[in-house]
């Protein structure tokens, strides 16, 4: 049974392939993962020998196993060793936290959760491949991995398994008892996929069974081999297998017997090949996991013919050298990494590597080029583009890995700008950073390109969402000179406007204000509406973080209508969520609701965490003001866990203050305290601070609360400035069970501070400093009764119950604008040690 709230999950392949002869193969690989104490069975054998068929075919079989699912990690198309833990973490649909290092992050996913990952084809990354492994099995008591490789990763623990080759024929086997051999079988079902009245006889039983003697079972040799079935006789094919062999007998002495077997089958299907499909297969080696007929084209090279392209291309299929899958309604090509190794050794060999690797460098640029409006801005086709971005950027990694040895700087530089927020919404922060860095070490990468100064900017968002704020601002320093002096539109937009996101990370919304006005008329002047647009709806965010709440809904709304005159839904979203925050602070509750309703809606179709959270966010609020605290609560602590889940750290603090200041509304002040030093904690670790608004809105509820508690309120926020980050999100969850579903709603007359005289303004700042009557008394030069029936006047007129409730609406209204600085400041001057 799946235990409750965990989503059961599997990623692996739908099963298409028919095992022969694995049967009692499968039942000892289940036994041995299930069993082993060190809970890491790693499938070993020479390639070729069926390791990944097999496994799948074992993790297949364990689906009702595992509790919380099976992921596998196909590893083959990755080189750099750096990148092991972010495609794990990818492909689970992790994201990286700003200063957590992925594996950490990994491991903290991972935790308790009962489930097995199957890491298949380790060899190239052992080395690495084992410290992670050994780090998880370490720390996730209930994970179990499977792991493929030519080698063990030898570590502690681990249970080595060699995957046999199928059964081989005794040779002076009876022909009834050849048909019963697994490699027969596997070797005569194959032959009828490519000749459909290929059938087995008396008379070819006993080639067929030399065959696979010959071949010693290895699974992908027989598969080879079977495919000439189309065009030669069982007795040829044995032939000139025996001819292949013989050539590679003179190999080294030390390289396995199977491995010589492989690279015979391998060097045999080649020669056999065509000029033209010879040199198809080895330019199709230099993609990374699957491509595309347009990009094959585009490597082919020697001005071949789209059509003869195509036509080679299914010829190689036809031939088992290459496999057509259908994704999503497109066929895209693959081979088995066997054969890409090989084919890759024979490009390298004829001279004509460095050319193809070019040739997908260039192709990728152009793709990538193709889509950096939709994907980098948005629009209709923001979506497609993202998707088809990540459905080749296992080839984008490789390019970029081209650009760099090749030192094709700016071409590289090129390509980032591309991919900039693909890396954003996708969490790859650390990755393109690193990316950005190398590039721009290059010779030539500093040439005044727009290329090289995109790819600053680039590196200094990547660096802040990180939590990185210092070498954020190296890059800025460097790169928004240039951006204010390039020549390229879009530029002069993005400079100012990536450096007013960093003036937010920063707690400056009136220095980012300034930059998005810069960033508009750059956009006007270049008569781009969306960019254009994108700056009013920051602008509009930088307006109500100051308080400016007017100037905030104006610029919204007017945003909000040009995003959806040109259709951009993702800024319609931004748009909405922000006009939404607008309207909360001016009181209009109900508005402020349906527009955040909205903002969520086309915030999750859009796929854009960031604003899926301001919008729980907004939703939280208002339910607050409401008086429904249940649903107030539903919607911060979905917000706390989005945010913990892509590790936007800043955000993270404010879900923190958001709950704090709901476990106020409910009178846990301590728990409100501690929460609200884990967040501050959590600000000064990545040099940032609280914006005006969300100052105000956080003494709105402590100053009352520090009275109700006293010297208790600073020692509650002192011990929450120690909490771990895990420690202060399991606070915030402590309040499930306490809440009411609703209590009475926060009702702030209209205009409540205008029926105020004068004196009893006064007195109202004087009760947020924490005053007594007497104390009041003596600051204005009165007598103690007078300072008491200004008091109770003041209750009467704002309807509220208690001094500390007048001294938060004080602080709400702006009427107390100093709040932070005295009833506030010894709480927040805590630094955490």
């Amino acid at each position: 049974m799946t235990a409750p709230g965990v989503t059961r999950h599997d990623n692996l392949p739908a099963h298409r392939v028919h095992l022969f002869g694995r049967k009692r193969d499968l039942a000892i690989a289940r036994t041995e993962l299930l069993a082993t104490e060190g809970r890491l069975l790693t499938m070993t054998g020479t390639g070729g020998c069926g390791k990944t068929h097999l496994a799948l075919a074992l993790a297949a079989s364990l689906l009702n196993e595992f509790d919380d699912g099976i992921w596998l990690v196909e590893l083959a198309p990755l080189e750099d060793t750096a990148l092991l833990a972010q495609l794990i973490v990818s492909t689970i649909g992790l994201r990286e936290r700003s200063g957590e290092p992925l594996v950490h992050t990994l491991v903290t996913w991972i935790g308790a959760r009962h489930l097995l990952l199957m890491l298949d084809n380790c060899e190239h990354l052992i080395d690495r491949c084992a410290e992670i492994v050994e780090r998880l099995l370490d720390d996730c008591p209930n994970l179990r991995i499977l792991a493929t490789s030519r080698e063990p990763l030898r570590i502690a623990g681990e249970l080595a398994w060699r995957v046999p080759s199928l059964a081989v024929p005794d040779s002076h086997a009876p022909p009834d008892e050849l048909l019963q051999s697994p490699a027969v079988q596997l070797f005569a079902e194959r032959a009828r996929r490519v000749r459909p009245d290929f059938a087995v006889t008396d008379d070819s039983v006993s080639s067929i069974a030399a065959i696979c003697r010959r071949l010693e079972g290895v699974p992908l040799a027989l598969e080879l081999a079977a495919a000439r079935a189309r065009t030669l006789g069982v007795d040829q094919i044995l032939a000139r297998l025996d001819k292949s062999i013989g050539l590679l007998a003179g190999g080294s002495r030390t390289a396995p017997t199977r491995q010589q077997s492989m690279r015979a089958t391998l060097d045999w299907s080649y020669w056999l090949l065509s000029s033209a499909e010879q040199h198809l297969l080895c330019r199709v080696a230099v993609f990374a996991d699957t491509c595309s007929l347009e990009a094959v084209e585009s490597v082919s090279g020697g001005g071949h013919p789209c059509d003869a392209v195509l036509e080679t291309l299914d010829r190689l299929v036809d031939k088992s050298m290459l496999l057509a899958e259908e994704r999503e309604g497109l066929v895209r090509y693959r081979m088995l990494e066997p054969v890409r190794q090989y084919a890759s050794e024979q490009l390298q060999a004829s001279g004509a590597y460095n050319d193809a690797r070019q040739r997908h460098l260039e192709y990728f640029v152009a793709y990538g080029e193709q889509r950096e409006q939709a994907s980098n801005i948005g629009g209709e086709r923001r979506l497609a583009a993202t998707a088809e971005i990540a459905r080749e950027y296992p080839n984008i990694r490789l390019a970029l890995d081209w650009a760099i040895e090749a030192g094709e700087a700016q071409l590289g530089l090129r390509l980032v700008r591309t991919v900039q927020y693909f890396w954003q919404v996708r969490g790859y922060w650390g990755e393109g950073v690193a990316w950005c860095e190398r590039l721009l070490g290059l010779r030539g990468a500093g040439e005044p390109t727009a290329a090289h100064t995109s790819a600053l900017l680039t590196a200094g968002r990547l660096a802040a969402m990180q939590g990185r704020l210092d070498l954020a601002d190296t890059f800025y320093e460097r790169g928004l000179p240039l951006a204010r002096l390039s020549q390229d539109p879009w530029v002069r937009w993005v400079g100012p406007e990536n450096a007013g996101l960093h003036a937010f990370a920063r707690g400056e919304p009136a220095r980012a204000g300034e930059f998005f006005r810069e960033a508009r008329a750059a956009a006007q002047t270049a008569g781009d509406r969306a960019c254009e647009a994108t700056s009013l709806h920051m602008m509009a965010f930088a307006a109500w973080c100051e308080r400016r709440f007017e100037v905030a809904r104006g610029y919204a709304e007017e945003a909000q209508r040009a995003h959806r005159q040109i259709g951009h839904e993702w800024g319609e979203c931004i748009s909405l969520v922000v006009l939404g925050f607008a309207l909360f602070s001016l009181d209009e509750q109900a508005a402020a609701r349906r527009h955040f309703e909205d903002g969520l809606t086309l915030a999750r179709r859009q796929d854009s965490p960031v604003w899926v959270g301001f919008a729980l966010d907004g939703l939280g609020w208002t339910a607050s003001m409401q008086g429904r605290l249940k649903e107030s609560q539903s919607h911060l602590i979905a917000s706390l866990d989005l945010r913990r889940e892509v590790g936007a750290t800043a955000n993270i603090a404010e879900s923190l203050d958001s709950v704090a200041g709901l476990a106020a509304r409910c009178g846990h002040a301590l728990r409100a305290c501690q929460l609200a030093g884990a967040a501050d904690a959590l600000r000064q670790r990545v040099g940032q601070t609280l914006v005006p608004v969300r100052r105000q809105m956080r003494d709105s509820w402590m100053i009352a609360v520090r009275q109700d508690l006293g010297e208790q309120a600073a020692e509650a926020f002192s011990a929450g400035t120690q909490l771990s980050l895990d420690e202060a999100i399991a606070l915030a969850h402590e309040g499930d069970e306490p809440l009411a579903a609703t209590i009475e709603p926060l009702v702030t007359p209209p205009h409540a501070d205008s029926a105020l005289t004068r004196r009893e303004r006064e007195v109202v700042v004087l009760l947020a400093r924490g005053l007594s009557n007497p104390q009041i008394a003596d600051e204005l030069v009165i007598s103690p009764r007078t300072a008491q029936r200004h008091v109770e006047n003041i209750l009467g007129k704002l309807g509220f119950g208690s001094r500390a409730q007048v001294a938060a609406w004080g602080v709400s209204t702006g009427l107390v604008a100093s709040a932070s600085h005295s009833a506030v400041s010894d709480l927040a001057s805590v630094q955490p040690h």
